[in-house]
């Protein structure tokens, strides 16, 4: 999407995926219970019956939800018998219920020890190493499991998701998909669909929510479906699931997908009206405030679109990206200035080594695009540009802008450095090597000069491709946990 100062919206380098609501939670065979076998017969000893009852009050206790007394039980008892099978193993399900999972791993692996050939030991063992992200050896105990239980529906399960939490997708759908095969579930149907759109298997993953949605109406399932169907640049449909979504659920997250699809298609006052009642519902949210304020710059509303970004900055000052919608803003009408001066101030003192802060509040004063506005400081323009530079070196961005700065003030030679610097460590910037290229060839260096006029048109070119290639896709705001 691109602004009218030819800018892309959203900010260069941001991830343009909707949020496909993957959960791929690691709460894999923990909750399987294993069987324990508490015969009593009348020729057992006093001490025998006794230990008994104490694992079965240990396997109660685990069952009811209570695994520290399960824990404090099994502890006197693997005293007496340490490699007794049933004990470790529910003494690994009790300490893994209470998230320490390094203290399972011993008796996890104990029961392991004792019966090799339970693929259920195996498999607990292998969830517990995937929490300690002890992957590789996680992923070993998983095969042995399969291949002594080829047809456990939550192990496949198990075992896929395994994989799609470290993005392994294509280990991951063929285990979903039998799993799926064994005995079809949402929550596993769900996960295989996302393994099966982040593969792009896109045909499959669309018949597979499709089939889920003739099951249940849920929100995510119209998200996904959305987002599928964006893949398949089936724009339109697309735009129906993510509304469908958002009428079913009106979270942030849906309206913020439903806002955004409005406004990739340049849909901007729909857009504005979905963001604006969304912050009715949603007044803390800075995502839903930066949507509003991108749809309100792009129908050019100028006044609206610092209202909007500066309310999500207040949100949450510590959170940056909002600054990067405020700094494109130029033409700031006169009754604002004061209120965003004071915004990218408190960042710069916020942040004092973030180099976007000064780098931000610099493009904010001055439009080099355009020329020198009347009243700019100019002095405070080219300090904040240089602090910039200072917090990191290898900023290309402010070296390019320090550069026009200096070409400005007709100071040649610091301009044509600060190009060299641009282009080196950035070779894809256009602008900086036609800045570059002019500054050589008034250096008399015309030959060099023509050479990266030439590199800054094909530059260009490749540029506006990328350009139409972000129009078409999503515009999407970060996922913040902290919002």
């Amino acid at each position: 999407m691109v602004s009218p100062r030819g800018d892309v919206w959203p900010a260069p380098g941001y991830d343009l995926k909707y949020m496909t609501g993957r959960r791929f939670s690691l709460v894999l065979c923990i909750s399987l219970v294993c069987m324990l076998a508490r015969k009593v017969t009348e020729a057992q000893s006093p001490a025998a019956r006794d230990s008994d009852r104490a694992l079965a009050s240990a396997q109660e206790a685990y069952d009811h939800g209570n695994p520290e007394k399960a824990v404090a039980a099994l502890a006197d008892y693997l005293r007496v018998d340490p490699e007794n099978f049933d004990a470790n193993e529910l003494m690994g399900l009790s300490l893994v219920a209470e998230q320490r999972f390094g203290d399972a791993k011993g008796f996890l692996a104990a029961a392991v020890k004792v019966n090799p050939r339970s693929a259920l030991a195996l498999a607990n063992l292998a969830t517990d190493l995937a929490e300690l992200n002890e992957a590789d050896a996680a992923e070993i105990q998983f095969k042995k499991a399969l291949a002594l239980d080829p047809n456990g529906v939550e192990l496949n399960h198990n075992f896929g998701e395994f994989y799609a939490a470290r993005e392994k997708m294509k280990e991951a759908i063929p285990l979903l998909r039998k799993a799926q095969q064994l005995r079809p579930t949402y929550n596993n149907g769900y996960d295989l669909a996302v393994a099966e759109t982040d593969d792009g298997e896109l045909d499959a993953a669309e018949n597979d929510v499709r089939t889920l949605l003739r099951q249940q109406k849920a929100a995510e399932l119209h998200t996904l479906l959305g987002t599928i169907l964006e893949k398949k640049r089936s724009f339109i449909a697309a735009g129906n699931e993510f509304q469908q979504a958002a009428l079913i659920d009106p979270s942030e997250d849906n309206l913020v997908n439903w806002g955004a699809e409005l406004l990739r298609h340049r849909t901007l006052e729909p857009a504005a009206q979905v963001f604006g009642k969304g912050i009715e519902r949603f007044p803390k949210s800075w995502r839903l405030q930066v949507g509003l304020g991108v749809s309100e710059y792009l129908l050019g509303h100028q006044k609206e679109a610092v209202d909007a970004f500066c309310a999500a900055i207040d949100v949450n000052p510590k959170n940056t990206q909002p600054y990067y919608f405020l700094s494109r803003v130029h033409g700031v009408p006169a009754e604002q200035e004061s209120a965003v001066s004071s915004r990218f101030e408190e960042y710069v003192k916020n942040a004092p080594k973030d180099p976007k802060a000064p780098f931000y509040y610099a493009m904010n004063l001055w439009d080099s695009d355009n020329g020198q506005a009347e009243g700019t400081d100019m002095a405070k323009v080219k300090s904040l540009l240089q602090q910039a530079i200072l917090l990191d070196p290898r900023f290309a961005e402010a070296h390019l802008q320090l550069g026009i700065l200096y070409e400005k003030e007709s100071n040649q030679q610091l301009a044509l450095s600060e190009f060299e610097h641009a282009v080196a460590l950035d070779a894809s910037l256009s602008i900086a090597h036609f800045r570059l290229g002019h500054a050589l060839i008034r250096s008399g260096d015309l030959k060099r000069g023509r050479r990266e006029l030439e590199e800054g048109e094909t530059l260009k070119t490749q540029e506006e491709d990328k350009i139409q290639h972000k129009q078409q896709e999503i515009l999407q705001f970060l996922y913040n946990p902290s919002k």
